[in-house]
């Protein structure tokens, strides 16, 4: 597994910063509930759980002007993700979620490189970027 402690806790705290500068009043989150392989800040209870620290622990917040964080992909399977993707236009040519890459090749073999692989096959769709290893 390639669990990173409070990856998306840091991410969120950086967006949420961000935003409040800027007067934003969402941040768009791109966390997937169903394939997640196991990490605990891609889960529903999370995102409630920063929102509300967000709502206190900001000034923003305070004034009655919280943060909301969505996350639109987060009930989507990965071949429904890749099939808005192509809706959307997405450059999948440029994108990989790799862990362990090779140089700029996606390694191919880690659990992220294995979801979207199968994501791709679920969808119908041939996956644009070439792998280290198939």
């Amino acid at each position: 597994m390639t669990y990173v402690p409070g990856r998306n806790l840091i991410f969120l705290s950086l967006a949420a910063a961000y935003a409040e500068v800027l007067g934003a009043s969402i941040i768009y989150f791109g966390a997937n509930v169903i394939d997640y392989s196991g990490y605990p800040d891609c889960r529903p209870e999370f995102i409630q759980a920063v929102e509300a620290a967000l709502q206190t622990g900001t000034k923003a917040g305070m004034q009655g002007n919280g943060i909301e964080i969505r996350a639109p992909l987060l009930r989507m399977s990965k071949a429904e993700i890749i099939r808005l993707g192509l809706i959307l236009n997405v450059p999948f040519q440029l994108t990989h979620s790799c862990y362990d890459p090779v140089g700029s090749m996606a390694c191919g073999q880690c659990d992220s490189c294995q979801i979207r692989k199968q994501g791709f096959a679920e969808a119908g769709v041939v996956d644009p970027i070439q792998y280290a290893v198939c």
